[in-house]
Protein backbone atom coordinates (compact mmCIF):
# COMPACT_ATOMS: atom_id res chain seq x y z
CA UNK A 1 0.00 0.00 0.00
CA UNK A 2 1.19 3.78 -0.88
CA UNK A 3 0.97 6.45 1.27
CA UNK A 4 -1.60 8.47 -0.84
CA UNK A 5 -3.77 5.16 -0.68
CA UNK A 6 -3.65 5.80 2.59
CA UNK A 7 -4.17 9.04 2.69
CA UNK A 8 -7.52 9.49 0.49
CA UNK A 9 -9.10 7.05 2.59
CA UNK A 10 -8.37 9.00 5.67
CA UNK A 11 -9.62 12.30 3.39
CA UNK A 12 -12.82 10.30 2.64
CA UNK A 13 -13.14 8.26 6.24
CA UNK A 14 -13.29 11.59 7.69
CA UNK A 15 -15.83 13.27 4.79
CA UNK A 16 -18.37 10.36 5.34
CA UNK A 17 -18.13 9.47 9.04
CA UNK A 18 -18.53 13.26 10.24
CA UNK A 19 -19.93 12.51 14.09
CA UNK A 20 -19.04 8.84 15.10
CA UNK A 21 -14.79 9.76 13.64
CA UNK A 22 -15.59 12.97 16.77
CA UNK A 23 -16.95 10.30 19.29
CA UNK A 24 -13.94 7.99 18.74
CA UNK A 25 -11.60 11.16 19.70
CA UNK A 26 -13.42 11.56 22.68
CA UNK A 27 -13.38 8.69 23.98
CA UNK A 28 -9.62 8.35 23.12
CA UNK A 29 -9.28 11.55 24.80
CA UNK A 30 -11.20 10.77 28.24
CA UNK A 31 -9.13 7.50 28.27
CA UNK A 32 -5.97 9.09 28.10
CA UNK A 33 -2.45 7.58 28.26
CA UNK A 34 -3.47 4.09 30.50
CA UNK A 35 -6.83 3.41 28.79
CA UNK A 36 -6.72 0.22 30.79
CA UNK A 37 -6.69 1.18 34.19
CA UNK A 38 -8.70 4.50 33.44
CA UNK A 39 -11.45 1.83 32.25
CA UNK A 40 -11.12 -0.37 35.17
CA UNK A 41 -12.01 2.64 37.24
CA UNK A 42 -14.67 4.29 35.31
CA UNK A 43 -18.16 3.74 36.55
CA UNK A 44 -20.64 1.46 34.96
CA UNK A 45 -22.51 4.29 33.83
CA UNK A 46 -19.20 5.85 32.34
CA UNK A 47 -18.44 3.00 30.62
CA UNK A 48 -22.08 1.96 29.58
CA UNK A 49 -21.73 5.58 27.66
CA UNK A 50 -18.13 6.13 26.84
CA UNK A 51 -16.97 2.76 25.76
CA UNK A 52 -19.75 1.12 24.33
CA UNK A 53 -22.33 3.71 23.15
CA UNK A 54 -20.31 6.40 22.12
CA UNK A 55 -18.19 3.84 20.20
CA UNK A 56 -18.85 0.23 19.93
CA UNK A 57 -21.96 0.37 19.03
CA UNK A 58 -21.64 3.16 17.07
CA UNK A 59 -20.36 0.89 14.61
CA UNK A 60 -23.32 -1.69 14.20
CA UNK A 61 -22.30 -3.57 16.84
CA UNK A 62 -25.10 -5.09 19.03
CA UNK A 63 -23.34 -5.45 22.61
CA UNK A 64 -25.70 -5.25 25.41
CA UNK A 65 -25.68 -1.72 27.26
CA UNK A 66 -26.04 -2.78 30.65
CA UNK A 67 -24.44 -2.43 33.99
CA UNK A 68 -23.52 -5.94 33.87
CA UNK A 69 -22.07 -5.63 30.63
CA UNK A 70 -19.90 -2.55 31.50
CA UNK A 71 -19.15 -4.58 34.78
CA UNK A 72 -17.82 -7.31 32.41
CA UNK A 73 -15.76 -5.68 30.34
CA UNK A 74 -14.14 -3.95 33.41
CA UNK A 75 -13.36 -7.41 35.02
CA UNK A 76 -11.90 -8.64 31.35
CA UNK A 77 -9.91 -5.45 31.30
CA UNK A 78 -8.44 -6.27 34.25
CA UNK A 79 -8.05 -9.79 33.46
CA UNK A 80 -5.62 -8.84 30.49
CA UNK A 81 -4.05 -5.76 32.09
CA UNK A 82 -0.68 -7.48 32.60
CA UNK A 83 -0.32 -8.50 29.35
CA UNK A 84 -1.47 -5.38 28.02
CA UNK A 85 1.50 -3.25 30.16
CA UNK A 86 3.58 -5.57 28.66
CA UNK A 87 2.89 -4.88 24.92
CA UNK A 88 2.22 -1.08 25.94
CA UNK A 89 4.88 0.44 23.98
CA UNK A 90 4.14 -2.01 20.89
CA UNK A 91 3.22 0.10 17.70
CA UNK A 92 1.77 -2.02 14.20
CA UNK A 93 4.86 -1.24 11.96
CA UNK A 94 7.62 -2.20 14.63
CA UNK A 95 6.57 -5.01 16.68
CA UNK A 96 7.75 -8.30 16.24
CA UNK A 97 5.42 -10.29 16.57
CA UNK A 98 7.90 -13.37 17.27
CA UNK A 99 9.44 -12.03 20.20
CA UNK A 100 8.92 -13.78 23.39
CA UNK A 101 7.91 -11.90 26.28
CA UNK A 102 7.34 -12.56 29.92
CA UNK A 103 3.95 -11.30 31.85
CA UNK A 104 2.20 -13.40 34.63
CA UNK A 105 5.25 -15.56 35.22
CA UNK A 106 4.97 -16.80 31.58
CA UNK A 107 7.21 -16.85 28.69
CA UNK A 108 5.11 -16.29 25.53
CA UNK A 109 5.64 -14.52 22.19
CA UNK A 110 3.95 -11.52 21.20
CA UNK A 111 1.24 -13.34 18.98
CA UNK A 112 0.25 -16.11 20.94
CA UNK A 113 0.02 -12.69 24.08
CA UNK A 114 -2.09 -11.09 21.14
CA UNK A 115 -4.73 -14.23 20.61
CA UNK A 116 -4.98 -14.87 24.45
CA UNK A 117 -6.12 -10.94 25.22
CA UNK A 118 -8.77 -11.84 22.12
CA UNK A 119 -10.03 -14.52 23.17
CA UNK A 120 -10.82 -13.22 26.50
CA UNK A 121 -12.77 -10.31 25.35
CA UNK A 122 -14.18 -12.30 22.12
CA UNK A 123 -15.76 -14.01 25.18
CA UNK A 124 -16.88 -11.66 27.08
CA UNK A 125 -20.72 -12.62 26.22
CA UNK A 126 -23.65 -9.80 26.24
CA UNK A 127 -23.34 -10.14 21.93
CA UNK A 128 -19.86 -9.20 22.61
CA UNK A 129 -18.31 -10.69 19.20
CA UNK A 130 -15.60 -10.68 17.35
CA UNK A 131 -15.80 -6.74 15.72
CA UNK A 132 -16.55 -5.77 19.26
CA UNK A 133 -13.38 -7.71 21.48
CA UNK A 134 -11.24 -5.28 18.02
CA UNK A 135 -12.35 -2.40 18.82
CA UNK A 136 -12.09 -2.65 22.60
CA UNK A 137 -8.41 -3.79 22.20
CA UNK A 138 -7.82 -0.42 19.83
CA UNK A 139 -9.24 1.63 22.25
CA UNK A 140 -6.97 -0.30 24.79
CA UNK A 141 -3.58 -0.14 22.74
CA UNK A 142 -4.28 2.17 19.80
CA UNK A 143 -0.93 2.33 18.24
CA UNK A 144 -0.90 -1.88 18.01
CA UNK A 145 -4.33 -3.29 17.51
CA UNK A 146 -6.20 -2.37 14.07
CA UNK A 147 -9.73 -3.31 14.15
CA UNK A 148 -11.91 -5.34 11.78
CA UNK A 149 -15.48 -5.57 11.41
CA UNK A 150 -17.69 -8.61 9.07
CA UNK A 151 -16.91 -7.55 5.71
CA UNK A 152 -13.05 -6.91 6.55
CA UNK A 153 -13.32 -10.30 8.16
CA UNK A 154 -14.57 -11.99 5.24
CA UNK A 155 -12.30 -10.33 2.74
CA UNK A 156 -8.74 -11.38 4.52
CA UNK A 157 -10.50 -15.17 5.41
CA UNK A 158 -11.60 -15.55 2.24
CA UNK A 159 -7.88 -14.68 1.32
CA UNK A 160 -6.43 -17.15 4.15
CA UNK A 161 -8.80 -20.02 2.86
CA UNK A 162 -7.28 -19.58 -0.36
CA UNK A 163 -3.87 -20.02 0.52
CA UNK A 164 -4.83 -23.20 3.27
CA UNK A 165 -5.07 -21.11 6.56
CA UNK A 166 -6.58 -20.15 8.78
CA UNK A 167 -7.02 -16.19 9.76
CA UNK A 168 -6.92 -15.66 13.43
CA UNK A 169 -6.74 -12.22 15.02
CA UNK A 170 -2.83 -12.58 15.23
CA UNK A 171 -2.64 -13.65 12.02
CA UNK A 172 -4.84 -10.68 10.40
CA UNK A 173 -2.44 -8.38 12.81
CA UNK A 174 0.61 -9.57 11.19
CA UNK A 175 -0.77 -8.64 7.32
CA UNK A 176 -2.04 -5.38 8.82
CA UNK A 177 1.84 -4.88 9.71
CA UNK A 178 2.52 -5.54 6.40
CA UNK A 179 0.42 -2.68 5.31
CA UNK A 180 1.42 -0.62 7.67
CA UNK A 181 5.10 -0.80 6.70
CA UNK A 182 4.84 -0.40 3.18
CA UNK A 183 3.36 2.64 3.90
CA UNK A 184 6.16 3.92 6.36
CA UNK A 185 8.67 2.59 3.49
CA UNK A 186 6.69 4.53 0.74
CA UNK A 187 6.83 7.46 2.91
CA UNK A 188 10.53 7.26 3.27
CA UNK A 189 11.01 6.90 -0.36
CA UNK A 190 9.16 10.21 -0.51
CA UNK A 191 11.75 11.86 0.92
CA UNK A 192 9.59 13.76 4.00
CA UNK A 193 10.47 13.44 7.37
CA UNK A 194 8.84 12.33 10.35
CA UNK A 195 5.75 9.70 10.85
CA UNK A 196 3.38 9.77 8.35
CA UNK A 197 0.23 8.95 10.79
CA UNK A 198 1.41 12.32 12.74
CA UNK A 199 1.50 13.97 9.35
CA UNK A 200 -1.94 12.99 8.26
CA UNK A 201 -3.19 13.70 11.85
CA UNK A 202 -1.77 17.43 11.72
CA UNK A 203 -2.86 18.11 7.94
CA UNK A 204 -6.57 16.59 8.96
CA UNK A 205 -6.85 18.46 12.31
CA UNK A 206 -7.02 15.18 14.59
CA UNK A 207 -6.60 15.57 18.31
CA UNK A 208 -5.32 13.49 19.79
CA UNK A 209 -3.48 12.44 16.97
CA UNK A 210 -4.46 9.20 15.22
CA UNK A 211 -2.39 5.93 15.00
CA UNK A 212 -1.07 4.49 11.96
CA UNK A 213 -2.98 1.27 13.15
CA UNK A 214 -6.02 3.26 12.83
CA UNK A 215 -5.40 5.07 9.31
CA UNK A 216 -5.08 1.15 8.20
CA UNK A 217 -8.67 0.20 9.56
CA UNK A 218 -9.94 3.16 8.09
CA UNK A 219 -7.99 2.07 4.65
CA UNK A 220 -9.48 -1.32 4.75
CA UNK A 221 -13.19 0.18 5.73
CA UNK A 222 -12.84 2.44 2.67
CA UNK A 223 -12.40 -0.19 0.33
CA UNK A 224 -13.85 -3.37 1.24
CA UNK A 225 -16.41 -2.23 4.17
CA UNK A 226 -17.48 0.50 1.58
CA UNK A 227 -16.04 -0.94 -1.22
CA UNK A 228 -14.98 2.30 -2.67
CA UNK A 229 -11.93 3.04 -5.07
CA UNK A 230 -8.91 5.04 -4.37
CA UNK A 231 -7.87 7.74 -5.70
CA UNK A 232 -12.27 8.13 -5.95
CA UNK A 233 -13.23 8.04 -9.61
CA UNK A 234 -14.67 10.86 -9.55
CA UNK A 235 -11.14 12.42 -9.32
CA UNK A 236 -9.84 13.87 -12.42
CA UNK A 237 -6.25 13.05 -11.39
CA UNK A 238 -3.18 15.18 -9.56
CA UNK A 239 0.24 15.67 -10.22
CA UNK A 240 1.96 12.69 -8.84
CA UNK A 241 -0.90 10.72 -8.18
CA UNK A 242 -0.40 8.67 -11.10
CA UNK A 243 0.97 5.67 -9.73
CA UNK A 244 -1.29 5.25 -6.84
CA UNK A 245 -2.60 2.18 -7.96
CA UNK A 246 1.42 0.56 -8.83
Amino acid sequence: MKYQQLAWAAFLFRYIVGGEDEAYLQTRKRLGTDPASTIANLSTTDVQKLVLANFINRWRCRVTNSPDSARAIQEAVVRVKPLLDVLREARIDRVDFRERIRARGRLLTILEAVDEVFAVLASLGFHFGDTAASKLLHLLQPGLFVMWDGPIWYAFQSQARLEGRRLTYSAFLEQMQGMARDVCDDWQQLGVDGDPALHLSASLGYSPPKTLAKYVDEYNWITITRGAELPPLWHPGLLGMSDVHA
